[in-house]
């Protein structure tokens, strides 16, 4: 019995730490409609190349993809993760923004924050 629990421990630890999501902490918007700022910091425990939070897009409430704002390599070590989209024009009228991280392996499964303009 203690042989098989120890390697089901050995085999426990050997398996990959699970990212999970890539969460929405915090949106920050400033300017106005025609040329604003928006800085997103995404919550996601990256592990290295093979699994990290790879992108945040900005969609308008109808699901029309606005920017997408790519983030190049993984941020192991870092809870947190900053990305700024600068001078994003919107479409008139339009009142609120989806915003949503992406993860190389688990996609857009985060939690999307949507952010009144008004």
């Amino acid at each position: 019995m203690k042989v098989i629990l120890a390697s089901l421990l050995a085999w426990a630890m050997a398996w990959p730490v699970l990212a999970g999501p890539a969460n929405i902490a915090m949106v920050k918007i400033t300017g106005i409609e025609s040329s604003m700022t928006i800085e997103v910091v995404l919550k996601h425990d990256d592990d290295g190349w093979e699994h990290f939070a790879d992108s945040v897009a900005i969609f308008t409430t109808a699901g029309e993809k606005l920017a997408n704002v790519a983030i190049k390599r993984p941020h192991a070590g870092h809870d947190y993760i900053s990305v700024r989209l600068n001078n994003l024009d919107l479409p008139e009228g339009t009142e609120a923004l989806i915003i949503k991280g992406n993860c190389s392996i688990d996609g857009w499964v985060g939690q999307p924050v949507t952010v009144s303009l008004r």
